[in-house]
């Protein structure tokens, strides 16, 4: 072991500066590969947090109009017929799912009250066991009443500190509720937001054949069960609708965060193809500073391979001596390990861990440090096996005057190892590239109304008791140009309300709608392209108006003036005023445009409140006074502070998981293109010492330092060509794949492959041209006579 510990210490000696490379480029992959594990973690975690995950169970519906979508909207008396339709069904709740956010105000012992802006959802007191919350105060038998509220942790002690949160007195609307219990929040990495949960009796929730509003959770006795409770769940919905062409599916809860065809669903959805391309980044990662280790350590060989021979000479037995060089391999890699997991540590409290959705600290993670190690083990263990073997293999006399390091064997393996390592940049380079210019272009979308001057409001309820105040107040300065209202958060949102509607001849059709006030539109800066916009007299009608999108008026040949349900006096009657311009985006680019209608309510049929406030900043305004008047005319109607942001900063929400998921991708390519070219910067190190007396007596007869550089450069170049015949076609079929979950795509564009080709040939060419220009420089004479 001493010996081998001196081959060691020499090969630092003598080259230092490839030692540390090596070493830094193994630490900054382990660094890069534990922070995208982490993050995948996050992302394949969802929802697997609540016990017995694999047993719960979402209820989704399909028919005839939706095509190939499902939809989670259920009306609460389908939703008690389910519940008891099968024997392996434990528990079954309904949960609301457009519940708002809601002013409650919590007295005090002294007469004083706090107010509170949070989300109520009503369910059933089912609810707990169905998702298998955990309790932590009190029991759920309090939601058997419209009374009782069950509030997360983190919300209790906001609201009651230390004190018992169970029997205290919430008030919610001007009605007067109780707490019954407190349950464990949720992780982050959940569909269910730590919601407030309000209980209510069969009474309290909507009748039959009233708006589908309520999502359906189940809890099975086995996961084996799905397939016939599905098929008994089929049996009943059919007769219950009396249609063969309805049907059920169960969703696993696991499943559903990445879900991508269904409609109504949670907001909170991942992207599956990201995920697995930043797992796929990862491992890539690992891999090229597995071929940088495994480089260095055959490099190393004929420097370290007479010695190590030598003691085979003197008695030393080849299994030991193959021992004591993975040993050493191991060692090296986990003490990058260990510098890896410092690197982790300095990034979590830096800007960059901004875009981890997950927490990065080592408690929160520490199963995947432990299998990372084991990992960093696996690298060390798997990259000393062929140096070892290899080093070992020799007859001790031809070892002893070997000159492996001028052999073609091992420069061919050298540079094969390279080649792979430039297929990877390559193509880690292309995907980079696409999924910039993708994100670029979502940023740049024209979607067919102004984003930048329209501020978006989440109103409470005081606030829209006192709607006509707030308007007056806004408007009483010239820098607000209009003011309107909206039952759902347009831009950030994209499960509008459902409605199917009979339409003359064509039965019922089946639309999302967004219930607006007539200002709308101009808050928006649109103009209908065809019929008229919303006017002011249009609330005062008994029957309410429609303007539609392009897509519903070519679906079904759409005219003004139509009328949508002939049947008077409900939820959705209503004149067809106008349509939207051909270029108007509701939805994110993730999906393709739905039959899409803005619908203002006459004074029939239509009772929830517009809890959306949409405000337009006139021109040449300056938009901080702008905000903050806007603040100051809020504070008029509600002492809550408000929640303020820009329309285009709403609309950003729709794709913040790509955005951030886009900087890991470039950021982890980059790294892994550096750790790459470490590995040739360091190769040529090796190369270069090797061949100096060579270098040397070609200047002797005549070769020039021009010469000698083209010489080196030419083999790495050729090795680049190569490696870009191979990833072009593998990385645009792997772009093309992540590019087929958008509508709207950037182009397969030639000159994005080209121009990663000349961004690694560039930074191949420069990194060799300026490890070799000082021996191509020496003095001939010196070189031969030093080797």
């Amino acid at each position: 072991m001493r010996v081998i510990l001196k081959n060691l210490f020499t090969a630092l000696r003598r080259y230092p500066a490839a030692v540390a490379l090596n070493v830094a480029g193994l630490a900054v992959a382990f660094a890069a590969f534990l922070v995208i594990l982490i993050e995948v973690r996050f992302e394949y975690g969802f929802d697997t947090c609540h016990p017995g995950s694999e047993r719960i169970f979402r209820v989704e519906m399909r028919s005839p109009e939706l095509a190939d979508s499902w939809f989670t909207m259920l009306n609460y008396p389908l939703i008690s017929d389910l519940a008891g339709s099968s024997a392996h069904i434990e528990a079954a709740s309904a949960l609301e799912m457009l519940g708002p956010g809601l002013e409650l105000e919590v007295p005090e012992p002294n007469g004083e009250r706090r107010l509170f802006r949070e989300t109520v959802k009503r369910c059933n007191s089912s609810f707990v066991r169905v998702l298998g919350l955990r309790l932590t105060e009190g029991d759920a038998a309090g939601l058997n009443t419209s009374a009782g509220l069950l509030l997360p942790r983190s919300l209790a002690r906001r609201m009651f500190g230390d004190e018992p949160a169970v029997g205290r007195i919430v008030r919610i609307g001007g009605e007067t509720c109780t707490v019954c219990g407190v349950y464990a929040d949720l992780p982050a990495n959940s569909v269910f937001p730590n919601w407030i949960c309000r209980g209510g009796s069969d009474s309290d929730f909507e009748p039959f054949r009233s708006s589908h509003n309520y999502m359906c959770f189940i809890r099975l006795d086995s996961p084996a069960s799905r397939d016939e409770v599905a098929a008994e769940m089929n049996h009943r919905i059919r007769a219950f609708y009396g249609s063969e062409e309805v049907g059920v599916r169960l969703t696993c809860v696991r499943d559903i965060y990445f879900a991508r065809d269904i409609l109504y669903d949670f907001p909170t959805k991942g992207n599956r193809r990201m995920t697995d391309i930043l797992l796929a980044v990862a491992v890539l990662v690992i891999v090229i500073a597995s071929i940088n280790f495994v480089n260095f350590a055959s490099a190393l060989a004929p420097v370290r391979m007479k010695l190590i021979n030598l003691q085979k000479i003197l008695g030393a037995g080849v299994p030991s001596l193959r021992l004591s060089l993975l040993a050493e391999s191991v060692a090296v890699a986990f003490a990058a390990y260990l510098a890896a997991l410092c690197l982790v540590g300095c990034l979590a409290g830096t800007p960059f861990a901004g875009y981890v959705d997950a927490d990065m600290s080592f408690a929160a993670n520490r199963p995947l440090v432990g299998w990372c190690a084991l990992v960093a083990l696996g690298v060390g263990l798997v990259a000393g096996l062929y140096p070892a073997f290899y080093m070992t293999s020799f007859r001790p006399v031809l070892a002893v005057r070997g000159t492996f390091s001028h052999s073609a064997a091992g420069r061919r393996y050298r540079m094969a190892l390279v080649g792979v390592q430039y297929v990877i940049s390559i193509g880690l380079i292309v995907a980079a590239l696409f999924v910039g210019l993708q994100n670029r272009y979502l940023r740049r979308y024209p979607t067919g109304y102004d984003r930048n001057r329209v501020v978006v409001v989440s109103l409470t309820s005081g606030a829209l008791e006192r709607r006509d105040a707030l308007v007056g107040a806004l408007k009483s300065r010239a820098e607000i140009e209009e003011v309107a209202f909206a039952f759902q958060r347009f831009g950030a949102e994209e499960n509008f309300s459902g409605w199917a509607r009979p339409y003359r001849d064509r039965g019922d059709i089946s639309f999302r709608v967004l219930v607006v006030t007539p200002e709308f539109l101009r808050v928006l800066g649109v103009r209908p392209s065809e019929g008229r916009d919303f006017s002011d007299a249009d609330p005062l009608r008994e029957q309410g108006t429609y303007i539609f999108n392009q897509t519903a008026r070519r679906r079904w040949d759409m005219r003004p003036g139509d009328c949508i349900s002939e049947t008077r006096h409900v939820s959705g009657w209503g004149e067809i005023a106008g349509f939207l311009p051909d270029g108007f985006r509701a939805y994110s680019r993730h999906r393709a445009e739905d039959p899409f209608a803005l619908f203002v309510p006459g004074t029939v049929g239509w009772t929830l409140p517009l809890s959306y406030c949409y405000i337009r900043i006139a021109p040449g305004a300056d938009l901080s006074a702008a905000v903050e008047h806007i603040r100051r005319s809020l504070h008029s109607v509600t002492p809550l502070e408000p929640d303020i942001e820009f329309l285009d900063t709403a609309v950003d929400t729709l794709y913040r998981k790509d955005f951030r998921a886009g900087v890991l991708v470039s950021a982890f390519s980059a790294l892994a293109i550096f750790v790459s070219l470490m590995g040739v910067f360091g190769l040529v190190l090796f190369e270069t010492q090797h061949r100096r007396k060579e270098i040397g007596i070609r200047k002797v007869c005549g070769a020039t330092s021009a010469s000698v550089l083209r010489m080196f450069n030419l083999r790495f170049v050729r090795i680049v060509l190569v490696s870009f015949l191979v990833a072009a076609p593998l990385a645009r079929y792997g772009v093309s794949v992540w590019l087929r979950g958008f509508v709207d795509a950037v182009p397969l564009s030639a000159w994005v492959f080209f121009a990663a080709l000349v961004i690694v040939l560039a930074i191949t060419v420069l990194t060799v041209t300026v490890r070799s220009w000082r021996t191509a420089g020496e003095n001939p004479v010196d070189s031969v006579k030093t080797e």
